[in-house]
This record gives C-alpha cells, sequence and structure tokens, in this order.
C-alpha cells in the first residue's frame, strides 16, 4: 500500500489533480510510518527470541533513529503545511518541501537497511544474462 500510495503521489501532481494527490500523500504518510512502527516492532521482537541478538542492535539503531526523523519531520511538515495554508508565510511551502525531502530519504534508508540482513547475497543489474549450455547456472556476456 505504501509504495502504491507513493507511485499514485508520483504520478498525479498536485497541479492535476490536487484532492487526489493531497489524499494519495496523506495515505503514503501513515503508510510508511505504520512500516516503520511495525517492521521495527517485529524486528525487537525476534531480535529478544535469539541468543546472537546483538546481531540486530545496528539494525534495530539505524531503523529507530530514521523512524524518529520521519515522524519529526512530519510533525515540522504538518506545521508548515498549516503555515502555507492558513497564513500564507513567506517560505512556509519551501520549508514543508524540505520536510518532505527528509521523509522520503529517510523512508529510502529506512527500506536500505534491509540489505544488512542478507550480508552474503549480491544485488545484480545487469543486461545481456543468459543460461549457459553447459552449467545450471547464469552468465554475463
Amino acid at each position: 500500500m505504501e509504495v502504491s500510495a507513493l507511485a499514485g503521489v508520483t504520478y498525479i501532481s498536485n497541479m492535476e489533480n490536487y484532492p487526489v494527490h493531497e489524499k494519495l500523500f496523506i495515505f503514503f504518510m501513515f503508510c510508511s510510518l505504520w512500516h516503520m512502527l511495525a517492521s521495527l516492532k517485529a524486528l525487537q521482537n525476534i531480535a529478544l527470541t535469539r541468543k546472537d541478538f546483538k546481531v540486530f542492535e545496528q539494525e534495530i539503531f539505524y531503523k529507530k533513529t530514521l523512524l524518529i526523523i520521519s515522524i519529526i519531520s512530519t510533525i515540522f511538515m504538518c506545521a508548515f503545511f498549516a503555515e502555507h495554508r492558513l497564513l500564507c508565510r513567506e517560505l512556509a511551502f519551501s520549508r514543508f518541501a524540505f520536510c518532505e525531502y527528509i521523509i522520503a530519504t529517510a523512508n529510502m534508508m529506512y527500506h536500505c537497511t534491509l540489505i544488512s540482513n542478507f550480508p552474503n547475497e549480491h544485488l545484480l543489474i545487469a543486461r545481456g544474462l543468459h543460461k549457459t549450455k553447459h552449467e545450471n547456472a547464469w552468465k554475463l556476456y
């Protein structure tokens, strides 16, 4: 739901259809914060049941930090939006947009913490990936 809402916000601009854009953005924010909180709690619960819980400490620290940054930025973003819409204060929308960028960056970084769960895996993005004739493996040409 989070990714779908983000895609909607990306492809439906506020100039094109403001009411839909606004609702999608609010839905994205709700889903994003809820996902961050739920996955952090799940990771903490998993860590508590494991003897090697120290493995999770760094990931939990990063996830907590990024969640706190997102919550604080969301509070400021709402305040700047109110300043912009209700009080027409100078630079209020710019501050709102800055908070949006902080939230987007924190969201991406939060999702990137997943990489620490797969230390022995590699992501390969390439063209020309074909199965070889003699091996049951993939080879890059």
